[in-house]
């Protein structure tokens, strides 16, 4: 039912259109099976959503919008991943900024459906209006991080799609109602689990990170095999192909009238039977050890059916939503959950929670005492090379060797002197040190 720990990525369900694209832009990016499957899910949400809802078998209907979370080490691909998958919208990006600069006017309206600015005023001024819809794609995602919890109740309710989001953004109101939102980012695995084990599980707590599809590929401490990746079916331009659909179906949402009704797509019979039955499952045959990631466990049932619309509206697939589409989607959810584990449990469990310690917080060295420096010259004494046929040295090799400043020498002597340690002799070049002890006798509380 569920799948085992530390499976292999299963690029394999997706639908042929979405899994044949992710296998060419695989040969010539490189990058592992973990990146181009949440890529290939974030790209076609993000077309989907715009214009689509899913309705269950008990009638709730809800977006088609899905977050997703690759890790992964820098320089595997993941940027040149992202590039691929989003073509079409980063070449309408880089048309209307052309215009843009040649004719010196900004466009009239920010309608960019790829959001890079992780902030509130960039985001409400964004979905301002009724059905709006964007993605936020980020390829280094530790600044996103970092607005995790300023964002949190924002970012749910665009994932929940109800209730409308009403903030004030520097004194002007602003008001979301019935907006979609996509978002995927990229992060290097060891940035993430510091984050967490910083966070002690305060943002997972509070269920934003349960939304998420994750993806962990993290050869180092969870080693997996990586799927063997071949085309099906013969041919090129699988990508190009991809980038048509969606460009079709970015086209066919945005000549809908604002605040028009969505397309609603149902289940079939089969696959309303299935997600009956699947429903009972994961809350009756979850893994004990899953107890530990529940609210990832709670959100698998609705991430399954959001993602199962995707396929099929991508697909171009007529009518009802098929049970192989649905089949599809809880393999890779089912996947997903077992990443939840690695990710919140087990890394955080593996790595020593450590304070850390900061350049600020860092404590400053102890000042040297008078004590301390009486304990140096002593030292130097005892090591200083001795007069012949005697235990006396002379006073410019004690400082020499004692390495202090003039005037602290000079105390620190005194200290001695005073204190019977030692005793002087002689004046100019011929002054002589001589300890008047055996040897260096040391206090736990720093005193001779």
């Amino acid at each position: 039912m569920f799948t085992n720990f530390r499976s292999a990525c299963p690029i394999d369900a997706l639908p042929d259109l979405l899994y044949n694209a992710a296998c060419e832009i695989g040969q010539i990016t490189e990058a592992p099976a973990e990146v181009l499957l949440t890529d290939a899910i974030a790209v076609a949400c993000l077309a989907v959503s715009l214009r689509h809802d899913v309705r269950s078998f008990d009638g709730r209907t809800m977006p088609t919008s899905i977050f997703t979370a690759a890790l992964a080490r820098s320089g595997i691909g993941k940027g040149q991943s992202l590039i691929q998958f989003f073509k079409c919208f980063k070449e309408d990006t880089k048309e209307k900024l052309k215009r843009e600069l040649t004719t010196g006017q900004p466009a009239e309206a920010d309608d960019d459906l790829i959001l890079e600015e992780i902030t509130l005023p960039a985001l409400m001024d964004r979905l301002h209006g009724i059905g709006k819809g964007c993605s936020i794609q980020i390829e280094e995602g530790q600044r996103f991080i970092r607005m995790m919890i300023k964002l949190d109740e924002v970012l749910s309710q665009l994932w929940s799609g109800d209730p409308p989001v009403k903030r004030r953004v520097k004194g002007v109101s602003r008001t979301a109602l019935d907006a979609r939102l996509g978002l995927s980012f990229r992060i290097q695995p060891y940035l993430f689990y510091k984050y967490l084990i910083k966070d002690d599980g305060r943002t997972y707590e509070q269920g934003l990170w349960a939304r998420f599809l994750l993806a962990c590929y993290d050869t180092d401490r969870f080693p997996t095999p990586q799927p063997s990746m071949r085309l099906r079916g013969a041919g090129t331009g699988h990508n190009d192909h991809l980038q048509a659909v969606l460009k079709k179906l970015v086209e066919q949402a945005q000549r809908c009238p604002a605040g028009g009704p969505r397309v609603v797509i149902d289940l079939s019979k089969e696959a309303s039977m299935y997600m009956r039955m699947l429903k009972d499952r994961i809350k009756h045959w979850c893994p004990p050890h899953y107890k530990a990631i529940m609210p990832s466990v709670d959100r698998a049932w609705e991430n399954t059916l959001r993602l199962a619309a995707v396929f099929h509206v991508v697909c171009e697939e007529e009518g009802q939503i098929s049970e192989e589409m649905v089949d599809r989607a809880w393999t890779i959810v089912e996947w997903s959950l077992s990443q939840h584990y690695m990710v919140f449990v087990e890394a955080v469990r593996s790595i020593p929670k450590q304070k850390a310690a900061s350049v600020d917080s860092a404590r400053a060295p102890r000042k040297a005492t008078r004590a301390d420096d009486a304990r140096r010259v002593l030292e130097s004494v005892w090591n200083a090379r001795r007069l012949r046929s005697s235990d006396e040295s002379f006073f410019d090799e004690v400082e020499r060797v004692a390495d202090l400043p003039p005037l602290r020498f000079l105390r620190a002597v005194d200290w001695l002197v005073r204190r019977k340690q030692v005793e002087v002799h002689g004046e100019g070049q011929l002054r002589r040190v001589r300890s008047l002890i055996s040897r260096p006798t040391y206090l736990a509380y720093g005193r001779l």
